[in-house]
């Protein structure tokens, strides 16, 4: 089965100018990167991982490494999990700010991503999220992380 990200994308931009995050918080569509140069992108390609999926990169974080994924559920048309993404590399920085925000739960390691995946409405427990509701979770992830990592930011410069 085909799933279009389209809806979702459009909702995204939406929301994002809405809230005025569309200058920290930016859309990728995995099928718009599967010919990226990246390392991460090589490596997704090398797997034969999905590229139907959508993720929101956040300002002053390379988007390969942290990012805000949203992963269709192949078994409802429409449905999203949405979570906090991240790669081993950055795992010691991230892991606290993911607690912070979502408590409870944890990441599962998606090896085909090669990263941990922090999700919200993990399939196999709550369910998924329709195309509106994922997207207002994903952006309120978004603006959840932003905050607290300006925060912590904060800290360290202080300790220096």
């Amino acid at each position: 089965m085909m799933i279009s990200i389209e809806p979702l994308v459009a909702q995204l931009r939406t929301q994002l100018r809405a809230s005025g995050f569309d200058n920290q918080i930016f859309v990728h569509e995995g099928p718009a990167l599967k010919a990226s140069k990246s390392e991460k992108a090589g490596t997704l390609r090398d797997s034969g991982a999905s590229w139907g999926w959508v993720a929101l990169g956040i300002e002053s974080m390379d988007f390969w490494d942290t990012h805000i994924g949203m992963i269709p559920d192949s078994s409802v048309d429409g449905y999203y999990t949405v979570g906090l993404h991240w790669t081993e590399r950055d795992d010691a920085m991230i892991r606290p700010l993911a607690t912070a925000i979502i408590g409870s739960g944890k990441p599962v390691f998606s090896q085909p991503a090669k990263e941990f995946q922090w999700s919200l409405s993990p399939l196999q427990t709550t369910g998924s999220l329709p195309t509106p509701e994922a997207a207002t979770a994903a952006i309120e992830l978004a603006i959840q992380f932003l905050s607290v990592s300006s925060t912590q930011n904060k800290h360290h410069q202080k300790g220096k």
